[in-house]
């Protein structure tokens, strides 16, 4: 068989679907309705950093896509970002909701 520049055997292509990854939620949850939306107090003072989240439920599964965004309403724009996939409503509120 031969062999590549790294003197080891190529791998074979395989048949087998890719399973699906948490990226592969994300382009699904912009269709998803709002859950709902979350602003910091003051949010709307220029001098002060928001924090917003924004929440998506899927209408099959009950999951809870949400990205949150820490925002500097003075110059800087989006300082921080994440998404989290929640499990449900429980799992939602447990991870991103409670102190």
């Amino acid at each position: 068989m031969p062999r590549n520049a790294g003197g080891s055997k190529p791998r074979k292509a395989t048949s087998k679907p890719a399973k699906a990854t948490g990226v592969s939620w994300l382009y699904q949850v912009s269709d998803w309705a709002i859950y709902e939306v979350l602003l910091s107090n003051a949010w709307d003072v220029e001098e002060n950093i928001a924090a917003i989240t924004v929440a998506r439920q899927s209408p099959r599964s009950g999951k809870i896509g949400a990205a949150s965004f820490l925002v500097d309403l003075q110059c800087l724009g989006v300082k921080s970002s994440f998404v989290r996939i929640c499990k449900g409503p429980d799992d939602y509120v447990r991870r991103l909701r409670e102190p």
